[in-house]
């Protein structure tokens, strides 16, 4: 959707419209009331108490992952938002709001335009942007805390009533969430997740439990663990697991279509895999998708780096971001000399950028920055393009469940003990199967906890000699990759990339006498969507102001790579 002063230019397809007699109502993705059936119920029920004058506190009542935009037929305002756990990615400009940072890019165009060039380097780093950031200073995501409200002729930010995940007020009931999830998923077709891992186990034995019929889907390589094992699961359940298998051999003719999908912001390769899965689950009637995201908070995930002194005062954000964040940085020498400064100076950047997010003690703050930082940039664009197939959901990204995973006790996280507990009480036959976590169970009975604490042990040890692997060695130990072995081979060999890596060095960016061999594997994919972007700029502002399109290229380019 594009909305400016005029009203809403345009609407994308996948939106639902519905309107009562103070407000029309446009949404996409998996919204729902708890216990109401999602959708159309859950907004007509939001709409029957929500009021113009408190929409900052009635909006957590709706929940899921979603894009919502409210017109107000009184006050001819438009208010949009999405869910508070940060699930869709929305943007807005100081005069008008979008669905898409590529359309709200393309209007707010000009000649003069240019990309922020710290942007440019970390983009170049990670395959995407962090803290609601994108390539232009003029045009932000929409913060899952806040609604953006276009009256007139200017867009102003109103903060929800959004309750801190740190407040140790009374938390949620974590069977009574799923329960009331489950009677919002009872009419619907859906599709779980179910890989080797623990986190998607988890939603599927309270899915099962609490009553939902469901489908069970992976994607990934034969003969993985993330496959093998999850069939074990699936007969438990008394239902079939269906595989999409990665495939590279038509990488050359999706690149647009994966482009469109990333909306520029992400690494368009990191969806090759997911988008056919999901189109899989869209053709075999499936309405609405669970994934198991967000299980890391459960758990001790992200404090791996620190083990096992998970009770210090003070929180190692350098180590946190070289090991979990960061392990494999741009070379310096991939830049041209405007940008190697930035280069340069772009780890401390970042860390100033985390800095916010300290707490009281060390596993505190890499909750925080997990939660709050890091998967409100990653899974909220995977989960944004998930949506743009079908509903898809992330149910223990839920604010809700997020605070109640932040207030459990640490030895409740460690050894998966609270993933430990649900499955075993609710399922014991499923707990007792082995996870693709070095073959330990999720069962909390004594004998299968004897036989796990090596393995765990084991496992632990080979983690972190992965974390060491990415560090030092720049590459990944683990062999048990979901991903198509021939991957980075493929998109080298695109003829995209050879014609990316040249249009970046015209555009001042790369060095002139960098070449393919020389860019890693984790940065070729975000080099390519760089250029790809550019030379998407190039076709639609050129089109829009009718002017000589290379000399506004060259003026266009010749800004990024001067500015500072």
């Amino acid at each position: 959707m594009l909305i400016t002063h005029e009203g809403i230019k345009s609407v994308d397809p996948g939106y639902s419209k519905w309107e009562n007699d103070w407000a029309v109502f446009y949404w996409k993705g998996f919204a729902y009331m708890p216990g109401i059936a999602a959708g159309l119920p859950s907004v007509q029920r939001f709409a029957a108490f929500a009021a113009e004058s408190a929409l900052p506190e009635d909006v957590l009542q709706l929940k899921g992952s979603y894009h919502m935009v409210l017109k107000s037929k009184h006050t001819h305002a438009y208010y949009s938002f999405t869910d508070s756990s940060g699930c869709f990615d929305a943007y807005f400009a100081d005069d008008a709001l979008s669905s898409s940072f590529l359309a709200l890019a393309v209007f707010k165009s000009r000649p003069e335009t240019s990309l922020n060039p710290d942007a440019v380097v970390e983009f170049l780093h990670f395959g995407h942007l962090f803290g609601n950031k994108t390539f232009f200073d003029s045009i932000r995501k929409i913060d899952s805390s806040e609604l953006a409200v276009l009256n007139g002729r200017h867009v102003k930010l109103v903060r929800k009533k959004l309750a801190s995940i740190y407040e140790t007020a009374e938390p949620v009931d974590f069977y009574a969430f799923f329960q009331q999830l489950a009677g919002s998923l009872r009419h619907h077709k859906v599709s779980i997740d179910l890989s080797g891992g623990i986190d998607s186990r988890l939603l599927g034995v309270l899915l099962h439990y609490y009553g939902v019929e469901f489908e069970t889907t992976i994607s990934g390589m034969e003969g993985i663990s993330d496959v093998e094992i999850p069939r074990e699961v699936a007969d438990l359940f008394g239902v079939p697991l269906h595989v999409t298998h990665p495939y590279v051999d038509d990488l050359e003719e999706r690149v647009e279509e994966l482009f469109l999908l990333s909306d520029g912001l992400h690494d368009l390769f990191r969806h090759y895999r997911t988008h056919r899965h999901n189109q899989n689950r869209l053709q075999r009637g499936m309405d609405v998708a669970i994934t198991g995201i967000g299980g890391e908070l459960f758990k001790d995930f992200f404090w791996l780096q620190d083990f096992p002194f998970y009770s210090r005062k003070k929180a190692n954000l350098s180590r946190l971001f070289h090991t979990r964040i960061l392990p494999i940085p741009c070379s310096t020498h991939y830049f041209s000399i405007p940008f190697v400064p930035l280069c340069q100076t772009f780890s401390a950047r970042m860390l100033q950028e985390l800095s916010p997010y300290v707490l009281a003690t060390n596993t505190e703050t890499y909750d925080n920055i997990y939660y709050h930082y890091r998967m409100k940039a990653i899974a909220g664009n995977f989960m944004t393009a998930a949506n743009r197939v079908l509903p898809s959901y992330a149910p223990l990204l839920d604010e809700d469940l997020v605070r109640y995973g932040y207030q459990l006790n640490r030895k409740e996280r460690m050894f998966n003990g609270f993933h430990r507990k649900v499955i075993t009480q609710l399922n014991p036959a499923v707990s007792k199967i082995r996870t693709a976590e070095g073959g330990i169970s999720v069962s909390s009975e004594r004998l299968e906890v004897a036989k796990d604490v090596q393995k765990y042990a084991i496992n632990y040890s080979r983690r972190l000699m992965n974390l060491l692997g990415r560090k030092v060695l720049k590459k990944s130990v683990s062999q048990d990759s979901p991903e198509h072995p021939r991957l980075f081979a493929a998109v080298r060999q695109l003829r995209q990339a050879q014609a990316s890596l040249e249009l970046l060095k015209e555009a001042g960016i790369l060095h002139p006498h960098l070449t393919l061999e020389q860019i890693h594997n984790q940065h070729i994919g975000s080099m390519i969507t760089l250029a790809t972007l550019l030379h998407y700029f190039d076709q639609k502002i050129g089109n829009e102001h009718q002017g000589d399109r290379e000399k506004q290229r060259e003026g266009r380019l010749s800004h990024l790579s001067h500015s500072s």
